[in-house]
């Protein structure tokens, strides 16, 4: 039985497979009950595949152990065993396996995209403190959240606040980076290891964001949310949870708008026959 709160290290793979509730769970029963379902209690949904993913794990492990070591260990697949459009061929698959279980299987388009952005941050102050004033990576928190079970995976710490790396498409992130935000829900994340942070007597300031642009010319920034916005992420993080407790009491996976005979909805424009 585990025991709350606890901090602890694991791979990635083993703290996936916790049964508690992640912020990334909750986002995923807001989009769609039923997705949720088959993925996080049938267990029987298809793998997630992303590209912006696999990039942007390429930038937590080069948070996590610097960029020395980061580059040190990159191996670039050559551009010859790469499809036309940069994708990785079948002949790589052999070329990979030569090169030991250590090294850090790059494509070339984004070794190049990764080398300027990396050089970018670098030339932040406030990333560099960051980097500088790290003392963990990489470690998860687990802990109930009134009465909830929840665990949270933290990319870095330092003595005054959690951090997390977000990789985005906005030429000036400081400017329209919140639209993401709101999006994909980094204001219930922020809220939420908020509350693991106090949990296990860590610093309780707000979470800071390294922002990093994938688009030219690589614009990046830390950056904290409003106070205004951390609290409705701690509504929609406890209104969510109430409803998957209900939910799974209930096994009751459709969309509630979707229960019985629902009247379609149509955009104002349409019915005013424009």
């Amino acid at each position: 039985m585990t025991k709350y709160p606890t901090v602890c290290k694991t791979e990635a793979e083993t703290y996936h497979g916790w049964p508690e509730t992640s912020c990334s769970m909750l986002k995923a029963l807001r989009e769609s009950p039923i997705a949720f379902y088959w993925r996080h209690v049938a267990k029987v949904a298809p793998p997630k595949s992303s590209t912006s993913l696999s990039y942007g794990s390429l930038l937590h492990i080069w948070g996590e152990i610097g960029d020395g070591p980061f580059w040190s260990k990159a191996k670039p697949i050559p551009i010859e065993l790469c499809t036309s459009t940069g994708a990785v061929s079948k002949k790589a698959k052999a070329w990979v396996e030569d090169q030991g279980p250590e090294a850090i299987i790059i494509s070339p388009s984004d070794e190049k995209k990764l080398r300027h952005q990396t050089e970018a941050m670098l030339r932040n102050p406030e990333v560099r403190k960051i980097l500088a004033q790290t003392i963990d990576t990489e470690f998860n928190i687990r802990w109930l959240w009134e009465g909830n079970p929840c665990r949270s995976r933290v990319d870095g710490m330092t003595e005054d606040s959690f951090y997390d790396w977000k990789s985005c498409r906005d030429e000036n992130p400081i400017s329209t980076w919140y639209k993401s935000c709101m999006k994909w829900g980094y204001d219930m994340q922020s809220a939420m290891y908020q509350h693991a942070a106090i949990a296990v007597n860590y610093p309780s300031t707000r979470m800071q964001f390294i922002v990093t642009s994938t688009l030219w010319p690589y614009e990046n920034a830390v950056v904290v949310l409003p106070y205004q916005v951390l609290q409705q992420g701690h509504t929609k993080c406890m209104n969510l949870l109430d409803e998957l407790q209900s939910r799974k009491e209930w096994d009751c996976w459709e969309r509630y708008e979707a229960q019985g005979v629902t009247e379609l909805e149509f955009p104002a424009y349409l019915l005013k026959g424009e």
